[in-house]
């Protein structure tokens, strides 16, 4: 199984996929050594971290 990190989904249309709802929490494996974090996707979106701070993601990040 192994450990993932969480991504909360702020607001729905900032994805492509239609059937996600505001406040819908996913896991992913995406970052590298996942451990429980939390992560955001604003309504903008930006990817953030629990601090409040911006990141930048180079590729695809992959969350179910």
């Amino acid at each position: 199984m192994g450990m993932h990190d969480e991504l909360y989904i702020e607001e729905a249309g900032s994805l492509p996929d239609a059937d996600v709802t505001a406040g819908a929490i996913f896991e992913t494996k995406a970052f590298p050594r996942p451990f429980l974090m939390q992560y955001k996707i604003t309504n903008a979106g930006r990817l953030i971290d629990a601090c409040g701070r911006y990141l930048e993601c180079e590729g695809y990040l992959e969350f179910y």
